[in-house]
């Protein structure tokens, strides 16, 4: 089977790509948790491969505009190639597209605030414990826990940059 693609079925591909991206921009109001489609993105190799494929661009057109060879495209499409910003700017606009680049979260941003500040109040109440133990007044671990948690709700709610010295 042979399906040939028009500039129309391209446009209608790029048009429904459009629409999804905004749908998910007017869903993500804050970055506190991020949409499961960001963390499994398409590879940029993968991305130059699918673009130069619905654009009906050979890896040969693909190189000459870039002014590169062909065997460069196929290692870059195989991921076998090192790029840096400047290569992938070319790519891009051979391309016809836009490059974008994005520094996504590995976790939610409450969830790593919430456990550097953990983290934190542990550290500062394991010192308490050593000075309460020196001085003979060791708390129990109930006694721990609340002023961990207490700690940590008030590391939270004030400045965080305390939490990633």
């Amino acid at each position: 089977m042979i399906i040939y693609l028009t500039t129309h079925n391209i446009f209608v591909i790029f048009k429904s790509m459009y629409k999804y991206i905004k749908e998910i921009e007017n869903k993500l109001k804050s970055y506190t948790s991020l949409p499961v489609w960001i963390k499994n993105r398409m590879s940029v190799c993968n991305q130059i491969k699918f673009l130069r494929k619905a654009l009906g661009m050979s890896q040969k057109i693909l190189a000459h505009r870039i002014g590169t060879q062909q065997s460069a495209i196929a290692r870059i499409e195989k991921n076998a190639a090192t790029l840096n910003l400047s290569h992938l700017e070319k790519i891009a606009a051979a391309l016809e597209s836009e490059l974008v680049v994005m520094i996504v979260p590995g976790n939610p941003i409450t969830k790593t605030i919430r456990e550097k500040a953990l983290k934190k109040a542990s550290e500062i109440i394991a010192e308490t414990k050593v000075n309460s133990l020196i001085e003979q007044q060791a708390p129990d671990k109930n006694d721990i826990n609340n002023a961990t948690t207490e700690l940590v709700e008030k590391l939270i709610s004030g400045n965080n940059s305390i939490i990633w010295k």
